[in-house]
């Protein structure tokens, strides 16, 4: 099978928007518990940093120094991009209803390619 193979980017897109789905309720079900915003940050930190050292280890790839020279800061830029989009999404989930969210959340093709046409000519 081709490496840009298009069933696995399905197969890959549907598991993300279950995924996300499943974060967004289980953010729901805790908050009404008191758990906030800053905790799935937390854990999502702690989680991410647990699952990142086998998988350094098994492609055999370093974090920092296998970044291409002078990429850094875009890499750096991404992420802090995710990290305020993670905020946003989970404390957005605290005012509006877990339906909304849904499909606010996943408008964001639809934003992406407007950018990408006004912003790239795409």
């Amino acid at each position: 099978m081709p490496k840009d193979s298009r069933i696995k980017a399905i197969i890959a897109v549907n598991c993300y928007a279950l995924f996300v789905t499943a974060m967004g309720v289980c953010f729901k079900f805790a908050s009404e518990e008191g758990v906030g915003v800053i905790h799935f940050q937390i854990s999502r930190t702690i989680f991410m940093s647990l699952f990142l050292v086998p998988l350094i280890l098994t492609v055999k790839k370093h974090p920092y120094n296998d970044v291409p020279q002078g990429q850094m800061k875009i890499v750096v830029l991404r992420t802090i991009f995710e990290m305020a989009c993670l905020v946003t999404y989970v404390w957005a989930l605290t005012l509006i209803p877990m339906a909304l969210g849904i499909v606010l959340l996943n408008l964001s093709p639809f934003w992406t390619s407007l950018l990408g046409y006004f912003m790239n000519n795409e």
